[in-house]
């Protein structure tokens, strides 16, 4: 018992206060927290990690300049040993240099704890070596950190589904002129479950393929062999984030649906459109093999008018689309994404909601089985009743927790919920504090995760988002807000979650800073986030079909209460979603070992937290008692000299 004491306090003074060497301070956070570039150092020394198989988990280490420039820095990672032999390759752990971009225009609105304002902030994520070339050759990486600023690192660890249950152990370098300074312990717990390949919630999120030829694929603008393969690139990396776009034909448009003066429907060639989708519905297009859970139709749009067609012919092209995707095995697959945000349109100009009922109408005219299909980025209003399936409101507009009065509440949605229609969310540039979003610019970094658990706790079942590459040409990288189109209301960083990686298109030499050349996009820190979050919800449906919704709804309302509420109802000291990471930690943590109990009660294997050092007392006092005096003399010893120099 003395000597495990003994340990514990040992460890606990060699990496309870920053790592110095020379000119430089390290430190560990989680990858919740923003690191801005003046915040000031963190305790923690050491990298401890959990997560389930086939999830993603991540860190920062934070490198400072202390007295000069550091140039030549360079980070790296070893592969994670299991105590049962098992490895997980280094090819598993990525790594990202945070690039800061500059805000000069805070968004609208903040309130205390979470204030808007000028300043630095990290999104783009830099990898280290570029993964779209084979040979991977270095792009992130080696890098120098300006005195007095900080540099974090992002690392992410992908858990492989057959990794067994257990502790791996590791490490990472930080490498100065070549020469390891800080070395960073690694634990990772793998719990005994997986979080599921194939997506349980259903992601729509908009992608503008046009914009890849404003910055890679040189300046004649064709769309040849280079932008196909680019274009996979940043499709590629949405996948791997759990995100489906919404339009999965890539804007393809044919067959066109073309009738003759009697009204008869001309012979369709759906070749080029059953290319584009097939293979990105069964997986076949993406590197694991799995097919998007659900796609936007490209030929309806309710409430936008007929196209020219006359009511037969409209109801005559339903037919005909629901016939072919029917006999692809797909009809499941489409939503019918109605006249957008349709209670600001019909505010402003009148008729929407009635135009949308009619053509809705239509549509089950051809075929009846279109009822269900029907998505609206609308709140429930009484007007679109029977003709609306899935509601996606903008998160403000959900209950009366902004306006006030006169929205559907919680207790709405759930009914509908309970009848079989199904509620999504989205948030765009209206999405003010306090209310949680996708903000470039909140000093929270977590606001893009606890969204997802708010959408989970509310009965969502899936998640839309307006944009991902609304870029603000030809300055994507510089210009992070649309004051022309949004006016007061833009938001920094609204309607984009990765950036251009190249600078090579018809804007040339305009897109990425010019030590980056990349084949595809580079992500964002806030696109992490989102991750994160779809990994939680994951988690969060994997319980409650276990029977445990209640205690996982329980968890959960320790960090989310709702979405947000009206600003001046705010009260720092009972904020609508907690600002405490720990809390979130804490509540998966909680949610995972739940988990793991009902698996092993259904008799499943489950061995969680091994011991993974079988030394005896003998090697701990023969190898590591010395070891650790030793660290600490030194460490003592830098101190005194830089404080009494």
């Amino acid at each position: 018992m003395y000597l495990a004491k003994l340990k514990t306090i040992f460890f606990l003074m060699l990496f309870s206060s920053p790592a110095f060497a020379g000119d430089m301070t390290v430190w560990i956070e989680r990858p919740t927290t923003k690191v801005l570039p003046y915040a000031p150092p963190k305790s923690r020394q050491n990298v401890d990690l959990k997560s389930a198989r086939n999830e993603y988990e991540s860190f920062q280490v934070v490198i400072r300049a202390q007295d000069g420039d550091l140039s030549d820095v360079d980070v790296s990672s070893t592969p994670l040993v299991g105590s049962n032999g098992i490895i997980i390759p280094e090819g598993n752990i990525k790594l990202f240099r945070e690039y800061y971009v500059l805000v000069t225009d805070p968004s609208l609105f903040g309130n205390q704890g979470n204030e808007r304002s000028v300043g630095e902030y990290p999104d783009p994520l830099i990898p280290f070596v570029d993964p779209y070339d084979p040979a991977h050759p270095g792009v992130g990486a080696p890098f120098t950190v300006p005195t007095g600023r900080n540099q974090p690192v992002f690392i992410e660890v992908y858990v492989p589904e057959n990794a067994p249950a257990g502790i791996y152990k590791g490490h990472i370098y930080v490498i100065v002129s070549g020469e390891p300074d800080v070395e960073i312990p690694v634990t990772l717990e793998v719990w005994d479950f997986s979080i599921p390949r194939e997506r349980s919630i259903t992601t729509a999120y908009g992608f503008s393929w046009n914009e890849i030829l404003r910055y890679h694929c040189g300046t004649d603008g064709n769309r040849d062999e280079c932008f196909w393969r680019i274009l996979k690139n940043y499709e590629e990396l949405f996948h791997d984030h759990r995100i489906d776009l919404q339009d999965l034909a890539q804007g393809i448009t044919s067959p066109a649906f073309i009738f003759d003066t009697d009204g008869n429907l001309n012979p369709l060639d759906w070749t080029f459109y059953d290319a584009s989708l097939e293979p990105r519905l069964n997986g076949s297009y993406y590197s694991d093999g799995i097919g998007a859970k659900r796609f936007r139709d490209n030929f309806f749009a309710p409430g936008h008018g007929h196209g020219g067609l006359t009511d037969e012919e409209y109801t005559k092209k339903a037919r005909e689309y629901a016939r072919h995707l029917k006999e692809k095995g797909w009809f499941d697959r489409p939503y019918i994404y109605v006249h957008d945000e349709p209670w600001m349109w019909d505010a402003k100009e009148g008729g929407v909601y009635e135009a949308i009922v009619q053509e809705v109408s239509l549509m089950e005219d051809g075929d009846p089985e279109w009822d269900g299909h029907f998505m609206a980025t609308n709140h429930i209003v009484p007007e679109l009743d029977g003709s609306i399936d899935i509601w996606c409101p903008l998160t403000v507009n959900y209950d009366n927790w902004f306006w006030g009065k006169g929205y559907a509440t919680r207790e709405e949605y759930r009914e509908r919920i309970s009848k079989g229609e199904k509620l999504w969310f989205y948030v765009c540039n209206a999405t003010f504090p306090p209310y949680a979003g996708y903000d470039l610019d909140t000093k929270i970094g977590f606001e893009p995760r606890i969204v997802k658990w708010g959408a989970w706790y509310e009965g969502g079942s899936g998640f839309l988002y307006w944009h991902t590459n609304y870029w603000k040409d030809p300055r994507p990288w510089e210009d992070l807000t649309d004051r022309d189109a949004f006016g007061a209301l833009a938001r920094n960083g609204d309607g984009f979650l990765i950036y251009p990686g190249d600078h090579n298109g018809t804007l040339s030499p305009n897109g990425s800073p010019v030590d980056v050349s990349l084949d595809g996009p580079i992500p964002s820190y806030r696109l992490k986030m989102i991750r994160d979050g779809l990994q939680d919800w994951e988690y969060f449906i994997l319980l409650s079909n276990m029977g445990e919704e209640e205690y996982a709804r329980r968890e959960v309302s320790r960090a989310y209460r709702q979405f947000g509420i009206y600003s001046g109802d705010y009260n720092p000291s009972d904020p609508p979603w907690t600002h405490d990471e720990e809390v979130l930690y804490s509540v998966r943590e909680n949610i995972a070992r739940r988990i793991t109990l009902k698996f092993k009660e259904r008799g499943c294997s489950c061995r969680v937290n091994p011991d993974a050092y079988s030394g005896g007392t003998e090697d701990f006092i023969g190898i590591f008692l010395p070891l650790i005096i030793s660290a600490i003399a030194i460490r003592y010893a830098i101190r005194f000299m830089i404080h009494h120099k």
